[in-house]
């Protein structure tokens, strides 16, 4: 008699069943403010702790799948199963197990079954950027190459295919250390890619309209790694990917300009971070698009609250601090490749990988 459908059900000591095989989760992974939940999980063995493989799966709340599904395609398109440099999604747990564990091509199971996959499956990785020491990284100028070449790399496809990471930060650069000085580095986290060339708003300032070709009406991207750009409301680029590897990197050099701490109770935390962009670069004269909307403020409030706040604020300009910092040169003439303020003298990630900053950095490392 054939069994009828069941739904998985993902809590700890469970086991279920992907299209390629079964997984145990042994544990639940912190994921911050994601509705997402991680389980840290292993695949059946034969009792010997040294062939235990263990890998990370990702799920959703049944109405909140629309992330998951999103991350799911995107590494169905071109270059990004293939690339060494992102974390590979190694099976799906579908929503319904009614077909036989095992099958060999997880995209034809998920797409027979015509649903949102319950989970995502993904290779098992041992730290990632925002838990690593950094007073490790900052001696570690092999580590901080790793991570450049990693997420330059993984960045390549996206150009290629006219995609947008949109949510590069310390939480989504994975590592691992196989040995001393020897890193594996990959992008994880796809769930909020984008096409950018639909991410452009057209509008007409003076009367204060625009017309939307697929932008979200409110601001994308992290707070902490968000391009002026994007701050402007004018569309999220793959050059505002670059400037989010250029904020994470020097913020894990310094860790003292774009994170430094402000507590206010009259503005918005959107506010702060916008205030500190501005004492960063106080050469930047932006024209944003003042009708957005960032939590019931429009967006022109929060760039005049950000203007009304940001003396109070005690952070040098990024240049002195630049000049200022203890690292190397190279790595100095690097960080400000990446944090060009005009998104169109940015090199792309495929122009960064040839270009003779990054290729000094490869020359002088360790």
């Amino acid at each position: 008699m054939q069994s009828l459908p069941f739904k998985p059900v993902f809590d700890v000591g469970r086991t279920v069943c992907g299209a390629r095989g079964k997984y145990k989760l042994t544990g639940r992974l912190g994921n911050g403010w994601s509705l997402a939940s991680l389980f840290k999980a292993q695949e059946p063995s034969d009792g010997n702790e040294a062939n235990v493989k263990r890998v990370v799966i990702k799920t959703r709340p049944a109405d909140r799948r629309a992330p998951l599904e999103a991350e799911y395609r995107e590494h169905l398109r071109a270059g990004i199963s293939s690339c060494q440099f992102i974390r590979p999604l190694l099976d799906i747990i579908p929503d319904v197990n009614d077909s036989p564990t095992g099958t060999k091509d997880y995209s034809d199971a998920a797409h027979k079954a015509h649903q949102v996959p319950a989970g995502l499956v993904f290779q098992w990785m041992e730290h990632n950027l925002y838990n690593f020491d950094p007073r490790i990284y900052r001696q570690d100028y092999v580590l901080a190459e790793a991570i450049v070449t990693g997420v330059l790399q993984a960045l390549v496809p996206f150009e290629e295919n006219k995609r947008v990471h949109s949510d590069i930060k310390p939480d989504n650069i994975l590592i691992n250390c196989h040995d001393p000085c020897t890193y594996e580095v990959k992008l994880s986290d796809l769930g909020e890619c984008k096409e950018y060339r639909y991410h452009i708003l057209r509008h007409h300032t003076d009367c204060g309209i625009a017309n939307d070709d697929g932008f979200s009406k409110t601001l994308i991207g992290s707070l902490l790694t968000r391009a002026p750009e994007v701050w402007e409301g004018k569309g999220y680029f793959h050059s505002s990917d670059l400037w989010a590897l250029g904020v994470t990197l020097f913020e894990q050099f310094s860790h003292s300009a774009f994170s430094f701490s402000v507590i206010r109770d009259d503005v918005l935390v959107d506010t702060i971070m916008l205030a500190k962009l501005m004492c960063l670069f106080p050469k930047w004269h932006p024209s944003p698009i003042k009708w957005m909307d960032v939590y019931g403020q429009s967006l022109g409030q929060v760039f005049a609250d950000a203007r009304r706040i940001k003396d109070s604020i005690p952070i040098l300009p990024l240049d002195q601090q630049l000049r200022q910092m203890d690292i190397k040169e190279e790595w100095k003439r690097f960080l400000q490749l990446l944090l060009a303020l005009d998104r169109n003298k940015r090199y792309s990630a495929s122009e960064v990988l040839q270009s003779p900053a990054y290729q000094a950095i490869l020359k002088n490392k360790p």
